[in-house]
């Protein structure tokens, strides 16, 4: 009998450390990828303290990933409290094209290079476009794929984690 008991307390005890784990935020990974002139750096140096921050892992290949972009843009975050930085996913044969695109585009925001995928596998990411939150270093929320409009369901979920 005794040992039944002390079975149900371990089961309980379990329930509640999984209870507590499942809220815990997971740390965004530290890797070193690229600003957008080739110089390394380390993931961790890009954020700010308390600052909440949309990271858009995109390709210059990647349409949906352009719009999405294109559409935080264009919504003057910035004056929200937010901010967006882009790391781009292509690889050695089309990061060459990502300075001068991100220039045409005049995006008033971040670009980083991710020439290797270290962060996108260090995410464990599929197809892009994927978005994460930032806040001190934890990921608040992932988001993947684009649908025009989705921007605004966004802004209102960041908002709701300041």
């Amino acid at each position: 009998m005794k040992t039944l008991a002390k079975q149900y307390w371990l089961v309980a005890l379990l329930l509640i450390c999984t209870a507590f784990s499942s809220k815990a935020q997971t740390p965004f990974p530290n890797v070193t990828i690229q600003d957008i002139d080739g110089k390394s750096i380390q993931v961790k140096d890009i954020f700010h303290k308390n600052e909440i921050t949309i990271v858009s892992l995109w390709a210059t290949w990647c349409t949906p990933c352009q719009n999405e972009l294109d559409e935080l843009n264009d919504r003057d975050l910035k004056s929200k409290g937010i901010r967006l930085i882009a790391v781009s996913e292509d690889d050695a044969r089309t990061v060459g094209r990502v300075k001068s695109l991100a220039n045409g585009k005049s995006w008033n925001f971040d670009v980083f290079l991710d020439p290797n995928n270290d962060l996108k596998r260090a995410l464990n990411v599929g197809p892009l476009p994927f978005l994460a939150v930032v806040k001190d270093n934890s990921i608040l929320y992932t988001k993947s794929s684009y649908t025009p409009g989705s921007e605004d369901e966004l802004i209102k979920t960041v908002e709701k984690l300041k």
